[in-house]
């Protein structure tokens, strides 16, 4: 049987992980980067996604961490805008990046019990 890191491969992949800064966050970000990501993360705390950078940096792996409040309407715009890599990883891989939440509450959880 193939041992766990040999099964979850991400080498040669750019993943993207928002809310990052701590947390959950921050350890799929990790994770990604163990695997042989390369990672981008995007959140509202600076310090919190420095300290997440250089973390993945220290693993060898890139990183680019872009603060921006996807909460808001232009948060997604800017944080694309500040995104140094999904263009070149589209041209590369022929895909757009791969993407992975938080954890946390649906804020349209409220919106299902109102009905």
């Amino acid at each position: 049987m193939p041992d766990q890191a040999s099964r979850f491969s991400l080498e040669g992949r750019l993943l993207w992980s928002r809310a990052p800064s701590r947390g959950i966050g921050a350890e799929i970000a990790t994770v990604f980067a163990g695997a042989g990501a390369d990672v981008g993360i995007v959140g509202r705390d600076g310090e919190g996604l420095e300290a997440t950078r250089q973390a993945i940096a220290a693993m060898g792996r890139r990183c680019a961490a872009i603060q921006a409040d996807l909460r808001t309407v232009d948060g997604p715009r800017t944080a694309g805008a500040r995104s140094p890599a999904h263009q070149v990883t589209c041209s590369r891989t022929g895909t757009g990046p791969g993407t992975a939440g938080r954890a946390g509450v649906s804020a349209s959880a409220g919106l299902r019990r109102q009905r």
